[in-house]
């Protein structure tokens, strides 16, 4: 499945995509789910939760810091808080440069969610 393809479902979503990094209370706005501190009550316990926090810091550590946040809204209000959510990431020396026409920004991509309706991926974006 191509990138595009599966983040598609992103398409309406609330989002942020500005020259600076993103502070974890923005992304905590933006999209909420990738704080979950838990699986969603639904999956079993052979479902392996990956924290999204813990990559944010450690992609974060390794001088990557986040520029855009988007989550889905779920049909399911009870799964708000676990829902698919995407975070885009730019080394730190090109997060603060304004985009302009014929410009390359080399970027990390994670999709996660913790409610099992999408798998844990990293990407090149």
């Amino acid at each position: 499945m191509s990138f595009f393809r599966s983040s598609r479902s992103f398409g309406s979503t609330r989002a942020a995509m500005g020259a600076s990094p993103l502070s974890d209370g923005e992304l905590m706005q933006l999209a909420p789910s990738a704080f979950a501190t838990e699986a969603h009550s639904s999956r079993s316990a052979r479902y392996a939760y990956i924290p999204t926090a813990d990559v944010i810091a450690g992609l974060r550590r390794e001088g990557f810091a986040p520029v855009l946040a988007r989550q889905t809204r779920p049909r399911d209000a009870e799964r708000s808080g676990h829902t698919k959510h995407l975070i885009r990431f730019r080394h730190e020396g090109q997060a603060n440069q304004p985009r302009r026409l014929g410009m390359t920004f080399p970027e990390v991509v994670l999709i996660n969610s913790h409610d099992g309706t999408s798998a844990y991926h990293v990407t090149a974006g």
